[in-house]
């Protein structure tokens, strides 16, 4: 047989164009051009061949000619979903397209017109209810799927209340706990759900998600006991219960309330079966006596299935699975295909496209072959004196293991070595595993025995305390969450799921596991994907067995694809496991090792370079009354033929597929006739208005018409441009080319009617994480080059290139730069139109400066269109911003090579005056030197000294400090004699420092460090402060200053901008991280807290946490922890309980005690609440409140140590 290098050859995020197939005649394997037809294969006993699934099959074809019409009949939510989950822009990498198809497929049989359904039906399983299947190989993403599925369903029935075609109450049903736990990340107010972490759904939709109810339950609860096994539990003595209700069998009512729980009483329920071949009905062959236990669970969650049907209609059921096959109840050796299939993507097809592992099988060897002319190690059970062996029983484990079986896992065992020692020569910390899939529990002692008394000739592979025997039994009595289980038992049971579920993860159990030995199957959920070696020691009837246990072993490590979006191959080698019905890849046998990869996520090391941005999710416009447009203030658009040729003929089809590159004059006088320049007028403005009408706020005719007069002058202007005479000499072409390039038209003339007309430009923020930092970002890992910086609070910066390291490393060495974020899995998108599509756009950098300002930077090796669009919305972005007034000031820029890097940072080297600081009258330059070198030499600096400032303003500063700091000492030896005589008390020597500053009037500092100085000399932890603490903090050293240079008397603002660092310090670090948490321990506020909300005492803090506000005054704040502490409230208050065992884990306890309150109620009394009205606070009040502020934050900040 010809060798074959790659079994890859299609990309996982394409439908596959190609596919391997064997010629029935030479035996040798080829491509062949087009998708393989959805089927399966059987290669077993005298059986084989290829059997195609007619169902799927002609769902497929029927699916295309759907797509291809546009998919008709879709809700608004629907196109919405389909829109959002093909996007690009949405996510880093994209959706497989297997599971586009499998949601896909789904969509089509519940929307489609019924023309498009015709002629086909879909099988039922005998039962009362509608199943449909997906079928999805190992390691395809079927979790993505169910989350795709719930989105689709919940939130189109939450729309569309009376549309019965979907359920907000969804029932998922899993083989067992692992997998149940797994699927946690199917609820969405679950952390880690993944309708976030994938953003399957549009932050503007999560919040209708969850309106919707998701239970996911393992299949033991749907059993129930029958009266007949009841009546003959109690023949046999085996109920005492002297209740008459346990000795009757539940009604539906009672089963369906112990399953459902609060969703008994819904209308109906979606049901979705998870790994679904275990959930069949037995063939009425069978016989219940004949039944083993494998069958009767089965039987129990389809049964369960039935009886809850009977008292909540399921609306549908579907299954999902890699093997859906079901016994037949003829022959073991059989396995009936679900026959309710609608869509597949099987084992051949996710390797072919990469999705998994390779697997590789013996197809050669240097000894002798078996009767069917195959290696021996190809099904080492067959071999007869194997099979004879390990078939004994009561034999002790010491029993050496058949020759054969020894002298395969020498081999084995090698080929793990040499792939362990390249993991740790690529510096890979975990080991790869060889699995073992035994006979019985005594092969697997003797195996287990094997290794452990270094019989294996492999030494490294021979430690006992990295080889994992599991118990078959033990784990599926803890998977199935068997009440049997008790105490030391239950205990032990746990502890071997953990360390069986987390084989190959670092800081867990199971992470130097190197060597698993198992009877019968390993459990689905079972993931670990460091397995590269499968060693198979049982009878292997099926090819649908060989897939179950090979598919233990598929999952890849990393999913990082090239140009072209293919992946390379990953291996698992196999002995012992028929698996025959793909070709198999020759070369080197050592499974390649995954790449080392790197974890990335936020540092708490590096936690003062932390970064807070506003999560916006778009930027609105208020329109003023009448819409002008300045011409000369208006950008040209230039429209290329060559472009919009390539264009046309890749999406922009006139009349079916006619482009203006293969038009003769007949063809383009007729489109002319069929677009008339009023048409196109009215179509760039009516789309215009479509999009921006909720923006203007008077009559919308009004704002139409105004947009079809500036329509017209502006197509007829000269600001479209046409690059070539032969299109913008003829009207004709000219009019064409403006219809082929109207999206383009449409946002450049959109973006300039906001530039000219916008009154406000509004926010519109994410509710639910109004403010995000980089201290969001989710831990992800990637084998892609990476650096330490130290100024970003990300413990690696990943590149793409040496450009972008490059890059990189200037913005973190450059004085002007505090810190920055490579925006890479950040979350921080700003939304953009171009061509008429709203896309994500991702600028390269969020930067924090020195001197307090925030740049985003972009760096571009070239320009285009598209760039220029996002530049527009990215300036809208930072005008919302700065208008809005409550994130700092923001910047933008972008550059196209490393070197201007340097030239934008330099422009932000000095504190921008209209930040915080009075704009002074310029001095004279000469005079400035001349004062600076004058001052000098009386204070003993040198000129050299102070040429090393860089400039005047620097060179008068050091001056300035240098005096006073030489002279402190004296000036406040004498004023404290001199104030002797007064009644006012003089402050210590460092308060009287910073009160100085304050005095004098025309030294006030111009530079924000030396206010950050002075907050940090008088609050010695400071550096603890929240960010918005630190800045109002700031902000009021400054206010204090310009009160003096403004011979003010009233220091109210100073007074109202320190009290809000305590209002702040309160609401960032206690009341927000508590509502996130409560909200996650118990999303049913309402119904945990409905005392509170009854109780005025506990009212309004329950009404804001119901809502998820962060509105609290300080006062607010204030009376919530009084009411805390005190042991009363506590005892009726389920919402004071609980928010003060939070504060008793996260905070000392005084935070509650009088203490501390006393303090803060003197801060709202005597300053705070007066502040805030037209009582005129004096110079001393401020003081006072300054000192006061300094006692509370000083006091928190030990609180929350």
């Amino acid at each position: 047989m010809k060798q074959i290098d790659q079994l890859i050859i299609c990309s996982p995020y394409r439908e596959p164009g190609k596919h391997w197939q064997q010629d029935e005649e030479t035996q040798e394997f080829g491509i062949i051009d087009g998708r393989r037809p959805a089927g399966y294969t059987i290669a077993s006993g005298n059986k084989s061949g290829f059997v195609p699934l007619k169902l799927a099959n002609t769902i497929r074809t029927r699916l295309k000619e759907w797509q291809e019409k546009g998919r008709p009949g879709l809700t608004g939510i629907s196109k919405e979903l389909l829109e959002h989950w093909n996007d690009p822009d949405k996510r880093t990498n994209p959706f497989f397209f297997c599971q586009m198809e499998a949601i896909e497929t789904i969509i089509f049989l519940n929307e489609a017109p019924a023309h498009y359904t015709s002629g086909f039906t879909i099988p039922g399983d005998g039962g009362s209810f509608e199943r449909w299947c997906s079928k999805m190989a190992t390691g395809s993403g079927k979790t993505i799927v169910m989350a795709m599925l719930i989105a689709y369903n919940i939130l189109n029935k939450v729309t569309y209340r009376k549309d019965n075609r979907f359920s907000k109450n969804i029932l998922i049903v899993a083989p067992g706990l692992t997998v149940k736990s797994r699927l946690s990340v199917l609820n969405p107010s679950d952390e880690h759900n993944y309708y976030q972490e994938f953003q399957i759904v549009p932050s503007t939709l999560m919040e209708k998600l969850r309106e919707g109810k998701v239970k996911v339950i393992n299949w033991h609860m749907l059993a129930w006991d029958t009266q007949d096994k009841l009546d003959e539990k109690a023949k046999k003595g085996q109920l005492r219960s002297v209740d008459k209700r346990k000795h009757m069998e539940l009604s539906d009512t009672a089963y369906a309330k112990k399953v459902l729980g609060e969703m008994s009483n819904s209308k109906n329920i979606l049901v979705i079966n998870d790994e679904a071949h275990h959930a069949w009905r037995s063939a009425a062959e069978s016989k219940e006596k004949g039944k083993t236990k494998d069958e009767i669970d089965n039987t129990v969650w389809v049964g369960g299935l039935d009886k809850l049907n009977n008292k909540v209609p399921i609306l549908r059921c579907h299954d999902l699975s890699a093997t859906p096959f079901a016994p037949t109840g003829k022959k073991s050796s059989e396995a009936g295909l679900f026959e309710w299939i609608v869509s597949d993507f099987g084992l051949n097809d996710a390797i072919e496209s990469g999705l998994v592992k390779t697997p590789r099988v013996v197809i050669r060897s240097d000894g002798k072959v078996a009767s069917d002319f195959k290696p021996r190690l190809y099904h080492l059970y067959n071999d007869p004196d194997v099979k004879v062996d390990i078939n004994q029983k009561q034999i002790p484990k010491e029993s050496p293991l058949p020759e054969l079986v020894n002298n395969a896992y020498d081999l084995l065992a090698t080929d793990w070595l040499k792939t362990k020692q390249e993991w740790i020569k690529d510096g890979i910390n975990i080991p790869p595993v060889m699995i073992t899939i035994a006979n019985t529990t005594v092969t697997a002692d003797r195996i287990k025995y094997h290794f452990d008394s270094g019989s294996c000739n492999v030494p490294e592979i021979c430690d006992p305390e990295k080889t994992l025997q599991i118990d078959s039994k033990v784990l599926g009595a803890i998977e199935n969450e068997d009440e049997s289980l008790t105490g030391s038992k239950a205990e032990l049971a746990e502890a071997l799921r953990r360390k069986v579920d987390t084989v190959g993860k670092l800081g867990e159990p199971g992470e130097q596991i190197q060597n698993v030995i198992s009877v019968g199957m390993l459990s689905e959920g079972w993931d670990a994907k460091n397995v590269t070696q499968i060693m198979g020691l049982r009878a292997f009837s099926s090819q649908l067995l060989c897939e179950q246990v090979v598919g233990r072993g598929l999952r890849r490590v990393s999913y990082d694809f090239d140009d072209d979006k293919m992946l390379s191959p990953e291996y698992v080698n196999i002995f012992g496991v028929p698996f025959s019905f793909i070709p198999h890849e020759g070369g080197v046998s050592t499974p390649r090792p995954a790449k080392p990869k790197h974890i990335i996520e936020p540092t708490d090391a590096k936690r003062d370079f932390r970064i807070e941005f506003p999560n916006i999710l778009r930027v609105d416009t208020i329109y003023q009354s009448r819409l002008k447009l300045d011409y000369e203030e208006v950008k040209p658009i230039e429209i290329d033929p060559s472009n919009t040729i390539t264009e046309a003929e890749l999406g922009g089809v006139i009349d079916n597929d006619v482009t203006p590159a293969a038009l003769s004059d007949v063809d383009i006088k007729r489109i002319a006739e069929n677009y008339r320049l009023q048409s196109v007028i009215f179509k760039v403005a009516t789309r215009v208005f479509g999009i921006e009408k909720h923006n203007w706020k008077g009559n919308e005719y009004d704002f139409l018409a105004q947009l079809l007069k500036l329509t017209e002058e502006f197509i007829q202007s000269d600001k479209i441009q046409i690059k070539t005479e032969l299109f913008s000499q003829d009207p004709v072409r000219k009019k064409i080319l403006i219809t082929l390039n109207i999206a383009r038209i449409i946002q450049h003339f959109m973006v300039a009617i906001k530039a000219q007309n916008a009154s406000v430009f509004s926010p519109v923020f994410d509710k639910e994480k109004p403010i995000r930092s980089t201290g969001d970002m989710p831990t992800w890992y990637t084998s892609k080059p990476n650096a330490w910086h130290e100024k970003s609070h990300i413990n690696h910066t990943v590149f793409d290139s040496t450009w972008e390291a490059n890059n990189a490393s200037i913005i973190n060495k450059h004085e002007a730069v505090k810190a920055f974020v490579k925006n890479d899995h950040l979350g921080f998108t700003i939304k953009y139109n171009y061509k008429g599509v709203v896309k994500n756009y991702f600028p390269d950098y969020l930067i924090q400066l020195n001197n307090g300002d925030y740049l985003i930077l972009e760096v571009k090796g070239q320009d285009s269109d598209e760039n220029r669009a996002k530049r527009e919305f990215l300036n809208l972005w930072v005008l919302a911003v700065n208008q809005n007034g409550k994130f700092g000031k923001w910047h933008w820029a972008v550059v196209f090579n490393s070197s201007e890097i340097h030239d934008i940072l330099n422009k932000y080297k000095e504190f921008p005056a209209e930040y915080f600081l009075p704009i002074d009258e310029p001095k004279k330059e000469k005079e400035l030197i001349e004062n600076s070198f004058n001052f000098a030499t009386f204070y003993g600096l040198s000129a050299d000294d102070l040429k090393k400032e860089g400039s005047v303003e620097k060179m008068v500063q050091k001056v300035y400090k240098e005096l006073l700091s030489q002279n402190f000492s004296e000036i406040f030896k004498v004023i404290r004699e001199a104030s002797a005589a007064t009644d006012e008390a003089l402050e210590d020597e460092e308060a009287f420092q910073n009160r100085t500053y304050s005095l004098l009037d025309t030294f006030a500092p111009s530079d924000k460090k030396v206010y950050d100085s002075r907050v940090r000399n008088y609050i010695k932890e400071a550096k603890h402060l929240e960010k918005q603490s630190l800045d109002y903090l700031i902000q009021a050293e400054y206010l204090s200053d310009s009160i003096v240079i403004h011979t003010g008397e009233d220091y109210s603002p100073f007074i109202m901008q320190v009290s809000r660092a305590v209002e702040s310090e309160l609401l960032h670090k206690v009341f927000i991280p508590f509502t996130n948490f409560i909200r996650t321990e118990n999303p049913n506020i309402s119904a945990t807290y409905a005392y509170d909300f009854n109780n005025n005492d506990t009212k309004f803090f329950a009404q804001r946490l119901s809502r998820n506000e962060n509105s609290y005054t300080l006062g607010n704040m204030h009376h919530i922890l009084k009411k805390t502490g005190e042991e009363q409230s506590r005892s009726r208050s389920t919402l004071s309980k609980d928010f003060y065992a939070y504060l008793e884990e996260n905070f000392d306890r005084g935070i509650t005690q009088a203490d501390f309150l006393n303090d803060v109620e003197e801060l709202i009394k005597k300053f705070r609440n007066k502040s805030a009205h037209v009582d005129m606070l004096s110079k001393e009040q401020a003081q006072d409140c300054k000192y006061l502020v300094r006692k509370v934050l000083t006091k928190f900040l030990g609180l929350a140590a």
